[in-house]
């Protein structure tokens, strides 16, 4: 099942990969996204169902309910790192979810429940707001505003992730140096770059990416950093087409094994804004967005619903001693000072995920930042 889940995970996470980037740096959290979507499905019917079943790449609700499930209680217990992934559904003051709906949220997604008054939309936005700063340890500030409730407003779905590790194999601080980062072949950009020699890390060349992937460990030996290195300093493009066509990072990742290296890596923080109510409809999830067709009966009232807004804030944060992670959704250098007998040198633009027992938590793309840690 641990397998089964990790590999639809990552094939939901690779549908995000054609929509990161664009020459910047960004990062985002397609488990969030999808954790929300997958109980949204629970509450819908025929096409705007159906949609939602595709996809999730599930077959039927019962899918759901085992899957995520599982992926609920396996991501409770992570060691060495701190991680906390938590659902959260608001209802209008009054207002109540049919029996099927509000045990699912309750049993598979462990999701708690509050009702708000959304007339109040200054006092409801804060609510939410704490909720999520609270869960995230306070990286996740400011993702609902007032204006985004009206008198109309009945449900909100928060799903909130956070993680914290620190590396199994440190850097060192003083090794740190501002080095030449290449935004492209013609471009170059100074970054802090940090450095370990001669120690042993999974490392994998992959023909069919046409990449070198690297995998660091978090201290517990069960969350890690992967970053996948194209062959060329503009190959990254390439790279993320391969992997939203449907490449399997995590047959890739498998095949890891432990190297002798001297890496070269940056010390970094993004936060990143996606409006999910363009980024879905392009993975096929449009229907919940139509005010006449979509089909989301999740409340006893019978009330029908649509999704009016879809918003995802991320941040990571990378440096010498680990790295920090959050996410909400509601709903080359050519020379250096030594010449290592094998090198993983990320001075270009590059793809990394944040896995947790397998499971893809983060994904981003790095294509060079002068705001740095």
């Amino acid at each position: 099942m641990e397998r089964q889940v990790s590999y639809s995970v990552a094939n939901f996470a690779a549908k995000f990969c054609k929509e990161l980037g664009a020459n910047k740096t960004s990062i985002c959290s397609p488990l969030s996204a999808e954790m929300v979507l997958a109980l949204l499905a629970l509450g819908c019917k025929n096409q705007t169902h159906d949609e939602l079943l595709k996809a999730l790449a599930k077959t039927d609700d019962d899918a759901i309910r085992s899957s995520y499930g599982f992926l609920t209680s396996t991501l409770k217990a992570v060691k060495g790192a701190t991680l906390n992934v938590a659902n959260k559904v608001y209802l209008h003051k009054g207002g109540e979810l049919k029996p099927g709906i509000d045990e699912d949220a309750k049993k598979v997604f462990q999701s708690s429940l509050d009702q708000l008054d959304f007339n109040d939309s200054k006092a409801s936005a804060n609510t939410i707001n704490n909720w999520v700063a609270q869960q995230t340890n306070d990286k996740i500030t400011n993702i609902v505003s007032p204006n985004m409730m009206t008198e109309y407003t009945r449900v909100v779905l928060v799903n909130a992730i956070y993680f914290q590790g620190l590396w199994a194999k440190q850097f060192r601080a003083r090794a740190t140096r501002n080095r030449p980062f290449y935004v492209n072949e013609q471009n170059t950009i100074h970054v802090p770059m940090m450095s370990l020699r001669e120690t042993y890390f999974d490392y994998r060349v992959s023909q069919e990416l046409n990449a070198k992937l690297l995998r660091m460990w978090y201290q517990g030996g069960e969350a890690s950093m992967v970053i996948v290195l194209p062959d060329e300093v503009e190959g990254l493009r390439s790279v993320l087409k391969k992997l939203a066509s449907g490449h399997n990072i995590m047959t890739d990742i498998e095949s890891m094994r432990s190297t002798e290296l001297d890496i070269m890596i940056p010390k970094f923080k993004v936060e990143t804004t996606m409006d999910l109510k363009k980024l879905l409809p392009n993975l096929g999830i449009k229907s919940i967005f139509d005010e006449k067709n979509a089909d989301i009966d999740m409340l006893k009232s019978n009330q029908k619903l649509f999704v009016s807004d879809a918003i995802q804030k991320a941040l990571i944060i990378v440096d010498e001693q680990g790295t920090e992670a959050a996410a909400c959704t509601v709903f080359m250098e050519r020379e250096c000072c030594y010449r290592p007998r094998q090198s993983f040198i990320a001075n270009y633009p590059f793809f990394f995920l944040l896995t947790a027992r397998e499971i893809p938590l983060f994904i981003g793309v790095y294509e060079g930042s002068e705001y740095a840690v």
